[in-house]
């Protein structure tokens, strides 16, 4: 076998696996903001004040400088 060959196929295959764990990754986030986005919500929606608390003091908005937009940055910043 060419050491390049082998070397090429290396490679590809690296990129495939950091692909997957990006896509992991992705999906995780994804998951956790869905997540965070109904609990506060319903927390919102419920009256539950300590609650809605809770996930905006562990929950980057993006007056924050996340830059990630989302429901629950404009839902949590609506009554100011």
């Amino acid at each position: 076998m060419v050491p390049e060959a082998g070397a090429c196929r290396a490679r590809a295959q690296c990129l495939a696996q950091l692909l997957r764990v990006r896509h992991l990754v992705a999906t995780t986030i994804a998951k956790q903001d869905e997540d965070r986005t109904q609990r506060f919500l319903f927390a919102a929606a419920r009256g539950d004040a300590a609650t809605v608390r809770s996930v905006r003091a562990r929950t980057w908005w993006p007056a924050q400088g996340c830059g990630r937009p989302g429901m629950v940055g404009r839902a949590g910043t609506a009554g100011r």
